[in-house]
């Protein structure tokens, strides 16, 4: 191999990035191996910690936002039971629970897919935005289009896979058959009751 021909290949700019690439590339694999086996076991306790608290932050606040949601759900419910007149007030109450809750499931899906969530954490989260992509959300738009009907208003929404391609992300990858099958569909079919 000629030396000259080598000191002229690097001296160009395609051998400038990639050197300057490679460099990179190995410059932070090293970097991540040796922060790695050099943690000591307090810093991987504090790691776990971390995580732990995140989870219980996002299941604390999903839980808060679920119950919200329901509530929400259920004064529509037992309005309709004795057919009562609905309201503007009916349809926001029901769009801004939705809204927080489903927010919330996002948030949560994004603190899974970025590994800043404890495994126990991620497999209540997991049940919960597959619960939700299966049957809360489709009821979601579904009730919003019968409030906007019966009070005469203009609605539009619709569940679309995109506005939650992160919640369908987190299922696809950690929900087991057991809990829902793969979300392959942008719509999933929901059975609820008439009205």
């Amino acid at each position: 191999m000629d030396l000259d021909k080598v000191w002229a290949w690097l001296n160009t700019p395609g051998a400038t990035a990639t050197v300057s690439t490679i460099t990179f590339v190995v410059g932070g694999v090293l970097g991540f191996l040796a922060r790695s086996l050099t943690s000591t076991p307090a810093e991987r306790q504090q790691q776990r910690q971390r995580l732990y608290e995140n989870g219980l932050r996002h299941k604390t606040e999903r839980e808060k936002r679920y119950v919200e949601f329901c509530d929400a759900i259920g004064v529509y419910i037992e309005k309709k039971k004795i057919e009562a007149k609905l309201t503007l007030d009916d349809f926001q109450s029901i769009s801004k629970a939705g809204d927080l809750y489903f927010s919330e499931l996002k948030m949560a899906s994004d603190a899974i897919i970025g590994n800043s969530i404890d495994k126990v954490s991620r497999e209540t989260i997991v049940s919960a935005v597959a619960e939700a992509l299966e049957k809360n959300i489709p009821l979601y738009y579904k009730t919003l289009h019968r409030i906007a009907d019966k009070i005469g208003v203009t609605y539009s929404g619709e569940f679309k896979r995109p506005n939650y391609e992160n919640m369908y992300v987190v299922v696809e990858k950690y929900a087991s058959n057991a809990v829902m099958p793969p979300a392959a569909s942008s719509q999933p079919t929901l059975a609820t009751p008439n009205g």
